[in-house]
């Protein structure tokens, strides 16, 4: 038995980790357990520069099932919430339930169980997740990497983001990171959150460059309200167009970074590039499309591809930067909660 395997069973046995799977893109999902909760952790591709206002030429690339970018890998995906679930549950969400923590722990969405993530818990995962990923050779030992908090859960649903984005800015090794939430009024206020660690990492974590943004999946605001809580069976009020433009306001006045609207699109999407653009400077907003893509029965039918370009140039016309995530339609079934999560990531 090699060195290297010998760590691993160690490590394996140490029942910390739970399960490691390796795949012919070299990206990685690993199961942990912490304190009887169960946790997912991701090394997952990012596309690069390809995906931001893509050329017609390479817009018809980035949603071909054949003819896929090239992956660069080194991007960790980590939960805000345990046992692969969240709270919020939207329509389309690959994120929703993990699939290998429901196979293993049996959670599904009658298991409402959704216990957050607490800073403490978050610097286990980064460790545990650089151990696996320097095993398995795709990390450097003291190699930098990006962080992105989009695996289940939501900063609507986690008292602690700010102190969460702090944890992962300090991380000497973590260079970058991209936070998301559907922006829920559920108490815990994410966008103020995202503003106070925007205040704190200007004075104190210059050289960590987070990015955030808001999950808006339609212009029109009761399909936005369907979206969120398609699958839940409560709803909490959603920040406004204007509250969610005044803290983009905000944190590019304090950081010199855009923030993004994300957009999960399907053939019944309703998304008005010129309320868009009524609502929001292109100055400090992004626009993010993602081809939605079945995960059950209840999933919507997919937007034609004709539709989508034109969506797209619309959305460009009206002077957004705009980033496309690619499809993976062609992925096999048993593949496509790993596919899915790839393209999350850029």
């Amino acid at each position: 038995m090699s060195p290297e395997r010998s760590i691993e069973n160690d490590l394996l046995e140490g029942s910390s980790v739970l399960k490691i799977e390796q795949y012919p893109d070299q990206s990685i999902e690993a199961l942990v357990s912490c304190e009887g909760q169960t946790y997912p952790l991701v090394w997952t591709a990012s596309y690069g520069p390809n995906v931001i206002n893509p050329d017609i030429d390479t817009l018809k690339q980035l949603l071909s099932v054949e003819d896929q970018p090239t992956f660069k890998n080194h991007t960790l995906l980590l939960p805000l919430q345990a046992n692969g679930h969240c709270a919020a549950d939207c329509r389309g969400c690959v994120f929703a339930n993990h699939r290998e923590v429901t196979a293993l722990e049996g959670f599904g969405r009658e298991n409402r169980i959704a216990s957050r993530v607490e800073p403490s818990t978050m610097n286990m995962l980064i460790s545990k997740a650089v151990q696996i990923a320097e095993m398995r050779g795709l990390l450097n030992p003291g190699e930098s990497f990006r962080v992105n908090p989009l695996l289940s859960g939501d900063p609507s649903y986690n008292r602690d983001t700010l102190q969460l984005i702090l944890t992962i800015a300090a991380h000497d090794r973590i260079e970058a990171s991209r936070w998301s939430t559907i922006a829920a009024k559920t108490g815990n206020a994410p966008l103020e959150q995202f503003e106070e660690a925007t205040r704190v990492m200007r004075d104190h974590h210059m050289n960590h460059k987070a990015r955030f943004q808001v999950s808006l999946h339609s212009t029109e605001q009761e399909q936005r309200m369907e979206h969120v809580w398609h699958y839940s069976p409560t709803t909490h009020p959603l920040y406004s167009f204007e509250e969610i433009a005044a803290t983009f306001s905000n944190i590019y006045s304090m950081s010199g970074y855009a923030s993004t609207l994300a957009f999960v699109v399907h053939a019944g999407s309703i998304i008005d590039p010129a309320v868009l653009k009524a609502h929001f400077s292109t100055e400090n907003t992004w626009v993010s499309l993602r081809p939605m893509i079945a995960t059950d029965t209840d999933s919507a039918q997919s937007m034609k591809i004709n539709d989508f370009e034109d969506l797209y140039c619309r959305i460009r016309q009206e002077g957004f930067t705009t980033v496309v995530m690619p499809t993976v339609n062609g992925i096999e079934q048993d593949n496509l909660n790993r596919g899915l999560m790839h393209i999350e990531s850029h």
